[in-house]
Parts: structure tokens; C-alpha cells; sequence
């Protein structure tokens, strides 16, 4: 992401190369100077450690002014001589002005962009995606730790259990992010939700771990919600309510 808090330099931003007064404003964008900054912290990372996956989170209508094609690029070539496979997300450069999310249907609507998989954000998709994608979002309204929400701010541990059942139904990852607070735990409210999810696996986890989808992720058969999935021959039907005494 664009390092708008850099210690190092003045500015609202943290820089005086980026001229909008707010990270999502039309007019302005980062300057040569900034862009050199950034993308130099880029390739020390990348020669340093080499990693398998660039997961950007930036501005992507600045794309072309902060150089992400060139950045990637280079990241492509540095990997396939080391016959290394790796993969970069969506957010780094875009054609248009970015993915978006329809925040009626919680949908997402675009796909114009550069990389190997898309990122909806608190959002997830109606049908199965034959490319894999990853669904991010925060336990809570915020990706950082936010000691003003409260519990009705956070998803329940039945919602969790259920969006991540979606998730993985339709092809998809849930990139779950978890805010500690500034000495390192992790508060209740998240930690009581992670536990919740970790127990609901230890049950039900062979519907979910190494498994694909089936041939439709739903239907409108039953009484209740129902995702499916597939794994070793083994098809899964996963009820996102309790059916009562039985599931028809």
C-alpha cells in the first residue's frame, strides 16, 4: 500500500509527493519522487526473500504512475529464472479505474485488471468461479485492531462458519484478517470467533481442507442453505442452518 505515515517525510500523507488530501481522491497522485521511494522498497524485498506471492493493496487507478506493470514484470522474469512459480493479486495495476463492490448485493463488479487472482473485499460471488480467487476481509468492520467496535460490529461465529463455507464452495479463499492490539494479543472479541472456526473444522474439516468444487456450489432444493463440495470422490453438502431432524 501507498505509505501514506512514512515517518521520514512531512505531509499529511507522510509524503509531500502525494498531492490528494485524501487516499481516494480524483485529482492528484504520487510524484517521481515518491514512486522511486516505493518501488526501492519493493525490490529489496523482492531480491532479499524471494517470496511465492505479491499481494498488493494500493490505489490501482495510480497504477500506471507508480509503475506496477514494470514492478511486476520484473518480479515474473526474477521467478521464472529461478524456475520458480509465483503469483501476484489484482490490486497493483488496473486498466480502469479499479475493481469495484456493488454494496447493495455485496457483489463484486470489475474486473479490469493485472494479475493472477481477484481479491473481493467483505464481499463474495452468487456462482462458482472457474479461476481461484480470494474473498479478504476483517473479523470486524476494520483490518486493524479498532477498540471502538463493539460485538454486534463483528461477524458472529455462525457467519464466519458460513461466509467461509460460501467461500470455499464457489472456489474461492477467505484471507480472514486479525487486528491485535499494540502489545500483540489478540482481543477476545476476535479470538472467541477464530476458536469457534478452528472447532467447527475439527468436525467438519474433511468438507473443506484439499477439496473443490462440486458441479453447483447451491440450489434452491432444500429447506435450508446448502454449499457443496467435492473431495476424493466424496461429494459434500454442508447446511448453513440447522435442518431440524432431517435435510431434504
Amino acid at each position: 500500500n501507498f505509505n501514506y505515515y512514512q515517518p521520514g517525510f512531512e505531509g499529511q500523507f507522510g509524503h509531500p509527493d502525494f498531492e490528494p488530501t485524501h487516499p481516494h481522491d480524483d485529482e492528484g497522485g504520487p510524484g517521481q519522487e515518491y514512486v522511486d521511494f516505493m518501488n526501492a522498497k519493493h525490490r529489496e524485498l523482492i531480491r532479499k526473500y524471494d517470496p511465492d506471492m505479491l499481494w498488493f493493496d494500493v490505489p490501482t487507478k495510480h497504477s500506471d504512475e507508480v509503475r506496477a506493470k514494470e514492478l511486476i514484470a520484473e518480479y515474473y522474469n526474477r521467478a521464472a529464472e529461478r524456475g520458480a512459480e509465483v503469483v501476484v493479486n489484482d490490486r497493483a495495476s488496473t486498466d480502469a479505474i479499479g475493481p469495484t463492490i456493488d454494496i447493495e448485493s455485496d457483489r463484486w463488479d470489475g474486473e479490469e485488471f493485472h494479475g493472477d487472482f481477484i481479491t473481493p473485499e467483505y464481499a463474495s460471488f452468487d456462482e462458482i468461479r472457474e479461476e481461484k480467487w480470494e474473498a479478504c476481509r476483517g473479523i470486524g468492520h476494520s483490518f486493524g485492531y479498532n477498540q471502538v467496535e463493539e460485538d454486534d460490529d463483528h461477524l458472529s461465529p455462525g457467519e464466519l462458519v458460513r461466509s467461509f463455507v460460501d467461500i470455499v464452495s464457489k472456489n474461492g479463499n477467505l484471507l480472514l484478517n486479525v487486528g491485535p492490539r499494540a502489545d500483540g494479543t489478540i482481543p477476545e472479541l476476535q479470538r472467541s470467533r477464530l476458536e469457534a472456526l478452528g472447532e467447527w473444522l475439527s468436525i467438519n474439516g474433511d468438507a473443506i481442507f484439499a477439496s473443490r468444487p462440486w458441479t453447483v456450489a447451491e440450489d434452491d432444493e432444500s429447506d435450508v442453505e446448502v454449499r457443496y463440495t467435492w473431495r476424493d470422490g466424496d461429494c459434500y453438502a454442508v447446511a448453513l442452518e440447522w435442518p431440524g431432524e432431517e435435510l431434504s
